[in-house]
């Protein structure tokens, strides 16, 4: 498992910013945009991942977008205190990316 995915989205920025919101925010995720491009998405607490590893997992994950023609190239990346829960977190952080790419091509 990689601690980035890139998958392409039809259609336009605004298009491709509404479903990585209704996709992620469905996931229990808080969407933040930082610039029309680039974003967050995190879901769970940072602090009490340091404290409780595997048992509280906090999964930050980075966004970008960048318009090619027709579609939306989408970039997700495991973000800042991904890492904290030791390996079990690392794998569980990185699944849940590929997760969320599965569900965010598909939907």
């Amino acid at each position: 498992m990689d601690d980035t995915v890139r998958f392409h989205l039809a259609g336009q920025v605004e298009q491709a910013r509404e479903r990585l919101d209704r996709v992620l925010t469905g996931q229990g995720f808080q969407v933040r945009w930082d610039s029309p491009v680039q974003g967050t998405a995190e879901k769970g607490s940072a602090v009490k991942a340091a404290f409780l590893g595997v048992f509280a997992l906090h999964y930050p994950y980075l966004i970008r977008l960048e318009r090619h023609g027709e579609a939306v190239h989408v970039t997700m990346m495991v973000g800042p205190s991904g890492m904290a829960g030791g390996v079990v977190g690392q794998t569980r952080v990185r699944a849940k990316l590929a997760e969320l790419r599965e569900l965010l091509t598909r939907s």
